[in-house]
């Protein structure tokens, strides 16, 4: 028993990090976020300012490190569009994302259990 615990611990850990790699990927390939950031008006030592402020000028693999860190401490950064931390918006909405999943789960149990 506590060799499948493990076991599936283990999987756990790796489905997380290829997950990890994924998002990490995926927020690079979509551009560069200072565009997102800062105004039409900015100029190129604003682009450098703000790249060295983000920690975009660093490598990939030290950007990544520095990425999975801060996701293991709780520390999701600030959203681009609400200009809040990440976390306060997860808590704003999570209460509500939590109604809808056990709706959900009640609609489906209520339907598999006469079809069981």
């Amino acid at each position: 028993m506590i060799r499948f615990v493990l076991a599936r611990f283990l999987q756990s850990l790796v489905a997380l990090a290829i997950l990890s790699v994924v998002v990490f990927i995926l927020a690079r390939a979509t551009g560069d976020p200072l565009h997102l950031i800062l105004p039409m008006s900015a100029t190129q030592e604003d682009y450098a300012e703000a790249r060295r402020y983000l920690g975009l000028d660093r490598p990939y693999v030290e950007q990544y490190l520095s990425f999975v860190g801060k996701a293991v401490r709780g520390d999701f950064g600030t959203s681009l569009r609400a200009r809040k931390p990440v976390i306060e918006l997860i808590r704003e909405r999570l209460p509500n994302s939590l109604k809808l999943a056990v709706f959900a789960m009640g609609i489906s149990l209520a339907m598999a259990f006469p079809w069981a």
